[in-house]
């Protein structure tokens, strides 16, 4: 038997590598599914109350943020809507708690007021069917519960 070597040009090698390249840049549906497990074991977002306010728990919103970083292109809208929804909501209870404590609070505020407008319930409730239904599908996680 002849082992036939064949090679390849300077120029196709290029390209091979160049199109790895380019597919690595698009986050994974396995990196996302890893993060979506993050956000499931971190738990609610307002576990908590001071004096009768919610206070959002840093590392669920944190878990959050990494989800939305490593939503492949298809979910990452609605991810999106998902994580401003999540940092307004955890914004405005800050503010409260800081508003009902007075200006000693000993709160520290859970994240920075948001730099957008939350999205409209509308797109919440769909950007949460959208990525419900992809980690169904796509980790077989259900968030439906």
């Amino acid at each position: 038997m002849t082992l036939v070597r064949r090679t390849v040009g300077p120029a196709v090698a290029l390209a091979l590598v160049m199109s790895a390249g380019a597919c690595s840049d698009e986050p994974s549906v396995e990196a996302f599914c890893d993060a979506v497990e993050q956000v499931v074991a971190a738990g609610p977002l307002f576990p908590d109350r001071t004096d009768g306010e919610p206070v959002a728990d840093l590392d669920a919103l944190a878990a959050l943020r990494d989800m939305t970083d490593a939503a492949p292109g298809e979910i990452e809208t609605h991810t999106s809507v998902l994580l401003a929804e999540a940092e307004g909501l955890a914004a405005e209870a800050a503010q409260r708690v800081d508003a009902t404590q007075g200006s000693a609070s000993s709160v520290t505020p859970t994240t920075e007021p948001p730099t957008t407008p939350r999205p409209q319930r509308a797109q919440v409730e769909s950007a949460q069917a959208e990525v419900t239904a992809f980690v169904a599908d796509e980790c077989d996680i259900d968030l439906s519960a």
